[in-house]
């Protein structure tokens, strides 16, 4: 390391133990060092502390950190502390790589932001208003260049694993990054991608696609992004660091798989993720700067067996229901081909009888006609109320096949409705 002043230089051990020694030591101050410019921490074996004479630094260790490619410096000394974090460069060899350090918070703290802090009050005075026996669980405090900002540290915090912009990798940031010139699609995993590049967003844990929401990718970049998901944490402060946890990201991909091709997802790019909810190995990746269209979001509602048997209790409904209008058709044609039916009192009209002869007259009986005309009264009587029933049981028949077709229709219609709104594509905005 190199300070803004030259000064001897004592050579301090490297612990190549990607920092669980240093979180041991909890007496100790931890001091984080971030290598800008591509630099590797793995290729590094030792350091150098400036300004520190070889008995001051007999306590200290430097760890680096394989996986965020940082370097994690631990001291009791809080002399040597801020003597570390005046670093400024680190010379490997015969090249200069920029750094920036800075005295780290304890593991079980978390950082919070404070506004509208007056700008005339000083570091010392603002840390003697917030560090004091009133505010046992604030630890420091410091300004954000010269806002009205300040922020400060407490007790209880959960930590969170980051993926690279970059290189894709998990555990670092883009800052940090040892390979920033390997860049790759955080969609499909293609190296190098071009700046019209369009892919089909996978899950690397998994090896397979995933159905997931998506959204466009931003103007400045083509490729798809990583937005975090399911680790707990507010959506706004998701938003505000702009890098998921990778452990997070991980559970995710085994609590909730999916078939298929944004989602959501519950699609190849998009689909129901809460089904509506989030099936996926990550909790959104995006896919190509266009919008998934109706096809690829159509093919992931009819895998979802509620949808498909929707569909199949819609076509039995149909079927149904033109049975129903078949029969209704076919009493309506017998209603129509029925004779009018006499009133109570009238009675047809006889035929006129045949001539007969007056000997033929002569010898008809005359109470044999009578009980013939009385048998035809009865029989027409008889028919008539027969008709009447038969109408009357047609009418009853009739009138429940209305009602029953009316109530299948507006069914069918309330199926058809929310079917047609749950096949619509559903895409979420850039915001």
């Amino acid at each position: 390391m190199r300070p803004p002043r030259r000064g001897s230089r004592v050579k301090s051990f490297v612990h190549p133990v990607n920092g669980s020694l240093v979180t041991t030591l909890k007496e100790h101050f931890r001091i984080i060092v971030r290598p800008r410019g591509g630099m590797d921490v793995r290729r590094i074996s030792q350091i150098k502390a400036a300004q520190l004479a070889p008995a001051e630094t007999e306590g200290d260790i430097v760890c680096p950190n394989m996986v965020q490619n940082i370097f994690v410096v631990s001291t009791p000394t809080e002399k040597n502390a801020h003597a570390y974090t005046r670093v400024e460069a680190l010379l490997v060899g015969s090249a200069r790589y920029e750094v920036k350090s800075y005295l780290a918070a304890p593991n079980n703290t978390c950082k919070g932001i404070m506004w509208g802090v007056d700008l005339d009050f000083d570091h010392n005075q603002l840390r003697d208003m917030i560090i004091q026996p009133r505010n046992p669980k604030a630890l420091e405090v410091k300004r954000i260049k010269d806002t009205p900002r300040s922020s400060s540290f407490s007790t209880d915090s959960k930590r969170q694993m980051d993926v690279c912009y970059a290189c894709g990798r998990l555990g670092h940031h883009a800052d940090v990054c040892p390979a920033p010139e390997k860049t790759i699609c955080r969609g499909c995993g293609t190296a190098s991608p071009a700046e019209d590049h369009e892919c089909s967003p996978k899950c690397t844990p998994a090896e397979g696609l995933i159905s997931q929401r998506t959204r466009p990718a931003s103007n400045a970049s083509k490729s798809s992004s990583v937005t975090g998901g399911g680790s707990g944490r507010p959506k706004k402060h998701l938003r505000r660091r702009g890098r998921p946890a990778a452990k997070d990201m991980i559970r995710t991909c085994q609590e909730r798989p999916r078939g298929g091709a944004p989602p959501r997802q519950p699609a190849a790019a998009a689909g129901p993720v809460d089904a509506l909810t989030p099936e996926g190995a990550l909790a959104r990746v995006s896919g190509s700067r266009r919008p998934p269209g109706l096809i690829e979001s159509s093919r992931t509602l009819q895998s979802n067996p509620k949808i498909s048997q929707l569909e199949q209790e819609n076509v039995q409904l149909r079927t149904a229901l033109d049975e129903l209008r078949a029969q209704f058709e076919s009493l309506r044609k017998s209603c129509s081909s029925v004779p009018p039916t006499p009133a109570p009192g009238e009675l047809p009209a006889e035929a006129p009888a045949p001539a007969r002869s007056a000997k033929e007259r002569a010898l008809a009986a005359p109470v044999e006609g009578e009980r013939e005309l009385e048998e035809f009264k009865s029989e027409i009587t008889n028919s008539v109320m027969d008709l009447r029933e038969s109408v009357n049981s047609l009418q009853g028949a009739l009138m429940t096949l209305v009602e029953t077709v009316t109530a299948l229709t507006k069914r069918v219609d309330t199926l058809e409705t929310w079917v047609g709104r749950r096949l619509q594509p559903r895409v979420l905005g850039s915001g």
